[in-house]
């Protein structure tokens, strides 16, 4: 084009009229929605029209036109926005929450938890200062029944509100849902409009406040893809795609009950996807403030108070069961069947005996059975101050309190009485002269062998070594408490497992003049060769007679039915078998139990493990002169596997595997060492202990060094029988070993007294002491027993306990026993170990039958304490986070909100723009009127 046309003029004026037309509306827009949440202001995009271009006068601009409508929103503010949003309605949703709880507690008031066990303690006080009235034993039922009522509706409240949470989870999983669903369908439309060329102000809006809104519900992550459309995820899993969006939902969790302490109470929901039934890994905002206060919160408060109820009722059902009912010559702990004062083992089951509720006499609040007695009755008071809850602190020192009774200053301790003078009577009945063949009779159980009775003289004895030699002389006269004649090889052993290359005559052994002879082969352990002897044996006229066995790694014989009378084994002169052309020959029985002195009291040790084919795993003492229902001392179950040779070669997991058996079970559990090479057998035992602790079996099976080979046991009580079996190369083959023989020196003590009328009991001298690993977690409990005699002052007695138990192998070795000038005071020198040490409840060494770390009534205050701290914590968080998150609104507002001011001065300027494009048209008018008009 080589001229300009005279309709340019019109054409550009057109464009500024539709321009801030446009503009003007958009103005508009800002204006009407100034008032709007979430509304993001807008403004036009003016850009000049493509130029056309003239030969003469170069390029001539064309007009105006709006390129986009541009909204305006800061990404990164609102990214800090979302997040501070999410943790204010966390907090806020928290704060609300512990307000709940606190209602609950209802604390202080004269009806909460807390006056009821001030109300308790007192009426056993009252009790124990009125021991005979009824009146007084009524009191004690009725106050510990609203004690019961106090902890079971406090616990039963906090369960419904955990109810609570748990119905609102389906009400706050939907709400989530119904967003997803929105922002999917407006990812759509966003779409359609961006594809147009069009910019979908107004609808990106909406999608940013759906995002606000599901910030105060769930901590969530989200990006926007190059479409435009919104990606948003919670928990690392997908909420919204481009293909569409997932939802939540609620299903029961058997792992979760209502109540944490009842595995039987309705489950509780837990969150899912939909699509896959994926556990939800949900946090932040109102639903992981109700999921943590449903699920942390609260099953701590209400395992808290189960814990301190249970340990309430376990400590006054023990201090019940030492007393005697209102004018009774026997023991609560002897009513049958069991009466304890609180029955259940949980918060929820927790009651009185029906018995007691009918008959408070049944309380035993004597200790002697005097009705002006109260002392068990005190002791139940005073629980009031002692920690019986919570878990002892790892220590390495510990102190009992000053020594309680028969404190004497001028001759210090005296811990004797006249009743119980070792020469005449009282402790030990030394004087069985009148005694009835009953009162003479001690019955003594063996392992899986059948109990035996040995009748003691009918002497006075006059001293504790005559008694005890009269009982040992009675167990050497009963076969049943004898070991069966056995030959063991020569130590050093002579035994040579590489028989491949051997003579006849040196595999051969002689057997009570019966040939057995070992296969011509290379033996990989002492086990093998035993299981190749016990083999041939059982084709022999042996079979039944003899068995061969390992004897701590040396090879050994021993009848095994009660007619054979003697055993003679011998070999060739080479003695590659372990014996020799001489032989051994054991014709002459050995005690398997034997009776001895342990300081000033009458105990009993295992000698020798085996009678016949029956290793034995316990021992029971029963008798009239002692604990009515004797002692019972389980030996812990514990296998030994045969010699090894290091260093160890432990190549592949078939080496390093074992297999342990509990109980006879119907299926082992498996467990491995790492592969490698083993220096020593205590390296064996650390890798061993290393992996038993994060098994299965931790707590219940240990490994151990006995005697250079590698050895298992399990301390655990409920625990009869251990087996160990493997592939042979740590010493333990697939025959395995079970139950070999106790750890250490097989040696077991128990304390044989009866009671005692006056004086200190035997039992108020006797401690626990518990040592454990703080490393391993492995725990020894032994007990320690301060003879009756008169000391001085505590120095005397904590000398006397170091002099006794303090050497090598005993209970006290590696600990001290001092004093600070009165109480006694227990320290390890093993920074490692941390040490417990209790008593009777009677105990006059100053140590308690419980060390915990809080009194139930400061434990039920810390709960108390620590509820409202937490809920002012979280109003504190909630108000800073407030702060927080109105400051970021004013930074989002400052960009995105709508300013009257700016907006009537842009709607000025598009005006004063649109007018004078006019007065353009109406002046281009006019000379096109008078060009046309005069020309024409």
């Amino acid at each position: 084009m080589s001229t300009i046309s005279s309709f340019l003029g019109l054409k550009i004026a057109e464009s500024a009229l539709s321009a801030n037309q446009l503009a003007m509306d958009v103005t508009g827009h800002n204006v009407a929605n100034a008032n709007t949440a979430n509304y993001s202001r807008q403004s036009p995009v003016f850009v000049q029209n493509t130029p056309l271009s003239y030969p003469t006068s170069g390029e001539v601009g064309t007009g105006v036109n709006i390129s986009t409508i541009k909204r305006y929103r800061d990404s990164f503010i609102d990214a800090q926005l979302r997040n501070a949003s999410s943790l204010q309605s966390y907090y806020d949703t928290s704060s609300t929450l512990l307000q709940q709880v606190q209602t609950a507690l209802a604390e202080p008031s004269n009806s909460g938890l807390q006056t009821s066990l001030q109300n308790f303690f007192s009426a056993f006080q009252s009790l124990a200062n009125n021991p005979s009235d009824l009146s007084t034993r009524q009191l004690v039922i009725s106050d510990s029944q609203n004690l019961i009522f106090s902890y079971q509706s406090l616990y039963r409240g906090l369960i419904d509100l955990r109810n609570q949470l748990n119905s609102s989870l389906s009400t706050l999983a939907t709400n989530v849902n119904t967003i997803a669903q929105n922002i999917y369908t407006l990812n759509k439309q966003i779409a359609v409009v961006s594809a147009s060329g069009q910019q979908p102000n107004d609808l990106m809006d909406q999608r940013d406040n759906l995002i606000d809104q599901l910030a105060k519900l769930v901590n969530v992550n989200y990006a926007t893809d190059q479409s435009g459309n919104l990606l948003v995820s919670i928990g690392g899993h997908s909420l919204v795609s481009t293909a569409g969006y997932d939802s939540l939902t609620v299903i029961p969790d058997a792992s979760n009950p209502s109540d944490p302490n009842d595995s039987t109470s309705q489950p509780l929901y837990k969150l899912v996807w939909s699509s896959d039934g994926m556990n939800a890994n949900v946090s932040g905002g109102q639903i992981g403030a109700t999921l943590d206060m449903r699920d942390i919160n609260l099953v701590s408060y209400l395992n808290q108070l189960n814990s301190q109820a249970t340990s309430l009722m376990s400590a006054v059902n023990y201090l019940n069961s030492q007393g005697y009912p209102l004018n009774s010559s026997y023991l609560v702990s002897d009513i049958s069947p069991t009466l304890n004062f609180f029955t259940g083992n949980s918060i929820t089951t927790m009651g009185i005996d029906s018995r007691i509720i009918n008959n408070p006499a049944l309380i035993g609040a004597s200790s002697t059975g005097g009705s002006g007695d109260g002392q068990i009755a005190q002791a139940i008071a005073n629980l009031q101050n002692e920690p019986i809850y919570g878990s002892s602190a790892n220590r390495t020192s510990v102190e009992g309190s000053v020594l309680p009774v028969q404190y004497l200053s001028s001759t210090g301790y005296n811990l004797s009485s006249a009743n119980m003078d070792i020469g005449s009577s009282g402790i030990y009945n030394l004087d069985f002269s009148k005694a009835t063949t009953a009162q003479r009779t001690l019955t003594i159980q063996l392992g899986g062998l059948a109990s035996q009775s040995i009748i003691i003289d009918q002497n006075n004895f006059g001293s504790l070594t005559n008694l005890i030699n009269d009982i040992n002389s009675k167990i050497m006269a009963n076969n049943a408490l004898t070991s069966t004649p056995h030959a063991i090889e020569d130590s050093p052993s002579t035994l040579n497992l590489a028989l491949g290359t051997a003579t006849t005559a040196q595999r051969t052994l002689t057997i009570n003049g019966v040939n057995i002879t070992a296969d011509a082969a290379n033996y990989n352990s002492i086990n093998d060769l035993i299981n190749d002897i016990n083999t041939k044996i059982a084709a022999s006229s042996l079979s039944g007679h003899v068995q061969a066995y390992n004897e701590s790694g040396l090879l050994g014989f021993k009848v095994i039915d009660s007619t054979t009378s003697s055993l003679s084994v011998s070999g060739d002169t080479s003695a590659m078998l372990g014996f020799s052309s001489t032989g051994v020959q054991n014709v002459t029985s050995t005690p398997l139990i034997q009776a001895y002195q342990d300081g000033n009291l009458l105990a009993f040790k295992l000698v020798d493990n085996y009678q016949g084919s029956t290793p034995i795993q316990d021992a029971n003492f029963k008798g009239s002169s002692f604990i009515a229902s004797g002692l019972q001392a389980l030996a812990f179950p514990t296998t030994i596997g045969s010699p090894l040779t290091f260093p160890l070669n432990v190549a592949t997991t078939s080496n390093a595997t074992l297999n342990f058996t509990l109980n006879n079970a119907s299926s082992p559990t498996t467990i491995s060492i790492p592969t490698g090479t083993y220096t020593s057998v205590n390296s064996l035992v650390s890798a061993w202990n290393s992996v038993l602790s994060s098994s299965s079996l931790n707590g219940q099976v240990y490994a151990e060094n006995i005697n250079g080979m590698l050895a298992f046991y399990t301390p655990n009580l409920g625990i009869s029988s251990l087996k160990v079996t493997g592939d042979g190369t740590q010493g333990f083959d697939s025959t395995g070993v079970t139950n070999f023989a106790q750890a250490d020196s097989n040696l077991y003590n128990f304390a044989m007294y009866g009671n005692t009328a006056n004086g200190v009991d035997p039992r108020s001298r006797t401690l626990t002491v518990m040592l454990t690993n703080t490393l391993t977690g492995q725990v020894t409990t032994s007990n320690i027993y301060l003879p009756s005699g008169n000391y001085p002052n505590t120095a005397a007695i904590a000398n006397e306990l170091n002099s006794i138990y303090g050497s090598s192998g005993m209970p006290l070795y590696g600990v001290t026993v001092g004093t600070d000038g009165e109480s006694l005071t227990f320290t390890t020198s093993n920074p490692n170990q941390s040490i417990r040490v209790l008593g009777e409840y009677s105990s006059v060494l100053g140590f308690k039958n419980y060390d915990g770390s809080f009194t139930v009534a400061n434990a039920y205050i810390s709960l108390t304490s620590n509820i409202g701290t937490q809920g002012q914590q979280a109003t504190t968080n909630y108000t800073n986070q407030s702060n927080v998150v109105t400051l970021l609104q004013n930074q989002q507002q400052s960009i995105q909100g709508v300013s009257m001011n700016e907006e009537m001065t842009n709607l000025i300027q598009y005006q004063t723009a649109y007018s004078a494009s006019a007065r353009v048209i109406n002046a281009i008018n006019s000379m096109l009127d008078k060009l046309i008009n005069a020309t024409g």
